[in-house]
C-alpha cells in the first residue's frame, strides 16, 4: 500500500496547493484510472467462482456457477427498478452498500484478534465506510448534497432539502466517531497494536484527502487509486494467468486481458448513454458525475454480493476458506485467516 499512500498524499497536496486547478490537474489521470482500474476491477466478477479453489467451487455447487450471470443481471435489474420506482430509497441503498463494500475491503487487509475475528471485521468495515461518507458530508455539505440531488434529478427523484441533509450528516459523523472509538479501544485492549497503528494512519490519511479535495474528486481518488487497486491485488492470484509470485506488472497485464471483454462492453455502454444524454450533459456538468454514479450503482449490488460471498468468505464462514492462504502470498497484505 505504500505507493497508494504516496499517490493519495500527492493528490492531497495538489488539492491543497492548487485548489482552483485541482480538477484540471487530477481529472485526466483519474479518467484513465477510472477505465483501467475503476471499471475494470468489476469486469472479472464472472470469473470469481470458477477461479476459486476446487474445494470452494464445489461448496457453491454447479447451479450457482451456471446461474451466476443470470443472478448478476437480476440484481442489476432490481437496482434499476428501484431507481425508477423509489429513487430516494435507491440512493440511500447505494450509499449504504458502497460504504460497507469500501469499508469491508479495507478491513480485509488487516489482521485483528484471531478470536471473534469476524466481529472485528464487521466493526472495522462499518467504521471505515462511515468515515468515507461522513467526512465529505460534514466538511463539504453544499457540494455533497449537490451530488445527491444531481443523481436524484437524473432519476426524477425529489431533491434532498438542506436541513434534512444536515441532520443526516451529523448522524453519520456521530456514528463514525462511535464506531472508530469502539474499534480502536478494542484493538488496544486486545494488544493488536499493528492493526491499530495501520487503521489510525489510514483513517487520518483518508480524512485529510476528504477534507482537502471536493467530494467528487476525493471519492474518485479513493475509488480508483485505493479501493480498485486493492481489489485487483486480492483478485489476481485467483485468476488464470501468471503465478502469484510473478511480477506485479505481469499479473496486472493478465488481469486486464481477462477483463477486456466486459470492460469494453461497459465503456461502450457508458459512451452510448452519454451520447444519448448529450444536451443534458453539456447543460449541467453535474449530470456527468451523476451518470457515472448511476452506472456504478447498478453493478454495486451484485459486485458486493460476490466479493462478500467469495473473497471475504473466510471472515464470516465457520471455517477458513481455501484462498485465504493464497491471498496471504500477496506482498504487503496481511489477510484475515480466522485461525
Amino acid at each position: 500500500m505504500r505507493p497508494v499512500y504516496l499517490l493519495v498524499l500527492v493528490c492531497t497536496a495538489v488539492g491543497g496547493l492548487f485548489p482552483a486547478s485541482a480538477a484540471l490537474l487530477l481529472g485526466p489521470p483519474l479518467a484513465v484510472g477510472l477505465v483501467g482500474l475503476g471499471i475494470a476491477h468489476g469486469a472479472c466478477d464472472h470469473l470469481l467462482l470458477p477461479a476459486a479453489p476446487p474445494a470452494r467451487a464445489a461448496a457453491w455447487g454447479p447451479w450457482w456457477q451456471r446461474g451466476l450471470l443470470l443472478g448478476y443481471v437480476a440484481l442489476a435489474g432490481a437496482v434499476l427498478a428501484a431507481w425508477y420506482w423509489l429513487p430516494t430509497a435507491a440512493l440511500l441503498g447505494f450509499f449504504a452498500l458502497s460504504a460497507w463494500h469500501w469499508g469491508s475491503a479495507d478491513a480485509a487487509t488487516l489482521r485483528p484478534a484471531p478470536a471473534r475475528a469476524g466481529r472485528w471485521w464487521l466493526l472495522h468495515g462499518a467504521a471505515r465506510g462511515l468515515v468515507l461518507f461522513a467526512v465529505p458530508a460534514l466538511a463539504w455539505p453544499v457540494e455533497t448534497r449537490a451530488l445527491c440531488n444531481d443523481l436524484l434529478a437524473l432519476t426524477r427523484g425529489q431533491a434532498v432539502p438542506a436541513p434534512l441533509f444536515g441532520q443526516v450528516a451529523a448522524g453519520l459523523g456521530g456514528l463514525a466517531g462511535l464506531a472508530l472509538a469502539a474499534l480502536w479501544a478494542g484493538y488496544g485492549a486486545l494488544g493488536q497494536w499493528r492493526a491499530l497503528r495501520t487503521d489510525v494512519g489510514e483513517t487520518a490519511l483518508l480524512a485529510l484527502l476528504l477534507l482537502v479535495l471536493r467530494p467528487a474528486l476525493a471519492s474518485g481518488v479513493y475509488f480508483v487509486g485505493w479501493h480498485s487497486l486493492r481489489h485487483v491485488l486480492r483478485l489476481v492470484p485467483l485468476l488464470p494467468g501468471p503465478p502469484p509470485g510473478g511480477r506485479l506488472l505481469a499479473r496486472l497485464r493478465g488481469f486486464w486481458k481477462l477483463a477486456l471483454p466486459l470492460l469494453s462492453v461497459s465503456v461502450a455502454g457508458l459512451l452510448g448513454v452519454a451520447w444519448w444524454l448529450g444536451p443534458a450533459l453539456l447543460a449541467h456538468s453535474g449530470t456527468l458525475v451523476a451518470l457515472l454514479l448511476l452506472a456504478a450503482s447498478v453493478v454495486t449490488l451484485p459486485h458486493t454480493v460476490l466479493v462478500t460471498g467469495v473473497l471475504d468468505r473466510c471472515r464470516w464462514a465457520p471455517r477458513p476458506a481455501p484462498e485465504a492462504r493464497v491471498l496471504t502470498a500477496l506482498p504487503g497484505f496481511k489477510m484475515l485467516s480466522n485461525r
